[in-house]
């Protein structure tokens, strides 16, 4: 089954707005620095997931820093988001 999209449709081209990506943004990507010890994602309302770094480790809690400040999350729950 063929799927025939029209792409003068108003609503696919607001759709491509968030689908696409320009080459230098996917180039910028591919090359930032990658920890898989420290960078996780974690859950946000809003979102849906976020990239965020580990900042430090203390006890049952871990300060995880994402875009939109800091959050607190036990330990147990990091291991369950990398």
């Amino acid at each position: 089954m063929a799927l025939v999209v029209d792409v003068n449709d108003p609503e696919v081209i607001e759709s491509l707005s968030f689908l696409a990506v320009s080459k230098e943004e996917r180039i910028e990507n591919s090359t930032k620095p990658f920890d898989s010890k420290k960078d996780i994602f974690v859950k946000d309302a809003k979102e849906g997931y976020l990239a965020a770094k580990i900042e430090s480790e203390d006890g049952a809690n871990v300060t995880v820093k994402k875009v939109n400040g800091e959050v607190c999350f036990k330990k147990k729950w990091i291991n369950i988001l990398k």
